[in-house]
C-alpha cells in the first residue's frame, strides 16, 4: 500500500510541474531529490534480529525452491500480472489521449487516478485474503478484471472507460501482494529469496509486454494492443486455477 501512495503521488507531482513550468527536465530533477532521504535512511537503518533466521541458499537450493509448485506458480502469475500492469503503466495515458481523445493533462490525471485506486485496493484485499484464501481471492479478482478490461478497451468510451480503468486499478492492485503471500507462506523460512524471485518476475513482466504493445500499435492500432490484455488476464485465471489444484494435491 505504501508503494501505491508513492506511485500515485509521483505522476500527480510531475503533472503539476509540467503545468507550472512545462519542463520535463525540471520534473525529473525534482523527483530525483527524493532519493536523498532514502539514501540517508538506508545508511542509518539497523537490520532486525529476525533476519538472522533467514537461511542462505546455494544456486542448487534456489533451483529447488523455484520448482516448488507454490513458488513456481507465484512467479508465473506475477509475470503475467506484471505484463498487464506494465502495459497500463506505459500506455494508459497515451491511449486515453490518442484513442479516447482526452487532453494530455486529463489523461495524466486519469493515470494518476488509476494508481491512486491501488491504495484502497491493497488495503481491502489485504484484509480479504486472510478470510477467503489467497488463490480463491486472485481467481475471483481476475475473472472480474477480464470483464473490466473488455468493457474498457472494447465496449465503452469517455467517462465509462475512465470508470472501468479506475476499477481495474482497484482490482488488480491486490494480485501482486497476494501472489507473494502464496509463495512466502509455502516456504516462510526462505521469504527473502522468494521476495527476490517475485521482484525479478515482476520486472520481467513489466518489460516484456509493453514493448510488444508498441510493436502492435505500429502494425495495427494501440487499441488492438490493449485488447490483448484481456487474453492475458484469461491466462491468469488458468494459472491460478492450476496453482490451486497443485497446492490442494
Amino acid at each position: 500500500m505504501v508503494w501505491a501512495i508513492g506511485a500515485a503521488s509521483g505522476p500527480l507531482f510531475v503533472n503539476l510541474i509540467l503545468v507550472i513550468s512545462g519542463s520535463w527536465r525540471l520534473a525529473y530533477f525534482l523527483l530525483s531529490l527524493g532519493f536523498v532521504p532514502i539514501f540517508l535512511l538506508i545508511w542509518k537503518i539497523r537490520l532486525p534480529s529476525s533476519m538472522k533466521r533467514e537461511k542462505a541458499l546455494s544456486l542448487k537450493d534456489m533451483k529447488s525452491l523455484g520448482k516448488h509448485p507454490a513458488v513456481f506458480g507465484m512467479a508465473l502469475g506475477i509475470v503475467v500480472n506484471s505484463c498487464i500492469e506494465g502495459s497500463l503503466f506505459t500506455w494508459l495515458a497515451y491511449y486515453m489521449t490518442t484513442t479516447q481523445s482526452f487532453p494530455e493533462s486529463i489523461a495524466n490525471l486519469i493515470f494518476s487516478g488509476y494508481m491512486m485506486a491501488y491504495i484502497p485496493g491493497r488495503f481491502i484485499y489485504g484484509r480479504l485474503s486472510g478470510k477467503t484464501g489467497y488463490t480463491n481471492l486472485i481467481l475471483f479478482n481476475s475473472v472480474i478484471i477480464v470483464f473490466l478490461l473488455f468493457l474498457a478497451f472494447v465496449v465503452t468510451s469517455g467517462a465509462a472507460t475512465v470508470a472501468c480503468i479506475l476499477t481495474i486499478g482497484f482490482s488488480i492492485s491486490g494480485n501482486f501482494p497476494t501472489f507473494l503471500a502464496i509463495g512466502t507462506n509455502a516456504r516462510p523460512e526462505h521469504s527473502g529469496p522468494i521476495n527476490g524471485i517475485a521482484r525479478s518476475a515482476a520486472a520481467l513482466g513489466i518489460s516484456l509486454f509493453s514493448a510488444l504493445i508498441g510493436v502492435i500499435a505500429d502494425l495495427s492500432s494501440l487499441q488492438s494492443g490493449m485488447q490483448l490484455l484481456i487474453f492475458l488476464m484469461i491466462a491468469m485465471c488458468v494459472i491460478i486455477f492450476a496453482i490451486n489444484r497443485k497446492i490442494q494435491n
